[in-house]
């Protein structure tokens, strides 16, 4: 799981990492912990998207403050969790317009964080699959059912997606491990997401963005047999 904590008091990001710790060590969860010191640091450091399955915010920090940046995030991410950690009870109702999940109060009890990383784990397995592409610093979530396709090029992978393409280092068989059924190989450099494929010949099929991805003739049974299954229902 992927946090974010945003404090501009030290004290307080060391406490919370030590809090999120002992809640991964009992629960058994693998968590990677961002903290940041400012509202500014954390908008320049996700200039892409908010790749996290939480964020808590101090409401208060100086210049922008958590509620500004909750607004800000809200812009550009409408699914991520958001949860506020403020001293002051009365910024309990200025969080509704960006959907936060939790307000935790100032002294922070364990208890009542450990709730919350309960409920993004939760929230996490429940949510559409994704993945985390991306170096170190630039990394974006990429939900499975927006991903049309991936290419094999060398030592990199080229995957176009309904957002634009990227580039991620990495092999296709590692790849493929990790995503779903949705997913067949059309050639021993690409593989086709079939929520997308629109038609399929003997040397290519067309992806409903208008690209078209080559077919090998060892694949071509393969995938037309796994489009006639995923489609079985659509069939006249």
């Amino acid at each position: 799981m992927r946090i974010c904590f945003c404090d501009d008091e030290p004290a307080m990001r060391q406490l919370l990492e030590q809090m999120v710790r002992r809640w991964a060590q009992q629960t058994g969860t693998a968590c990677e912990l961002s903290c940041c010191a400012s509202a500014e640091q954390m908008l320049f450091e996700n200039q892409e998207n908010f790749a996290f399955d939480l964020i808590l915010l101090d409401i208060q920090m100086e210049r922008m403050d958590g509620i500004q940046l909750a607004k800000t995030i809200r812009q550009r991410d409408q699914r991520v969790l958001i949860a506020f950690l403020t001293a002051v009870r009365e910024h309990v109702f200025e969080g509704y317009e960006v959907q936060a999940v939790r307000y935790l109060l100032k002294p922070l009890q364990e208890e009542k964080l450990f709730e919350l990383l309960q409920l993004a784990a939760d929230r996490a397995r429940e949510q559409r699959p994704y993945l985390i592409l991306g170096p170190e610093g630039e990394r974006r979530k990429v939900y499975l059912d927006a991903l049309l396709s991936v290419e094999a090029q060398g030592h990199y992978l080229l995957l176009d997606t309904t957002g634009g393409k990227l580039e991620q280092k990495g092999s296709l068989g590692a790849l493929l491990q990790r995503l779903d059924g949705s997913f067949v190989q059309t050639h021993r450099s690409f593989v086709v997401n079939l929520q997308h494929v629109v038609r399929i010949t003997r040397t290519d099929c067309t992806l409903d963005n208008g690209s078209a991805v080559p077919v090998s003739r060892s694949a071509y049974r393969g995938l037309n047999e796994a489009f006639i299954r995923f489609y079985r229902q659509g069939i006249l």
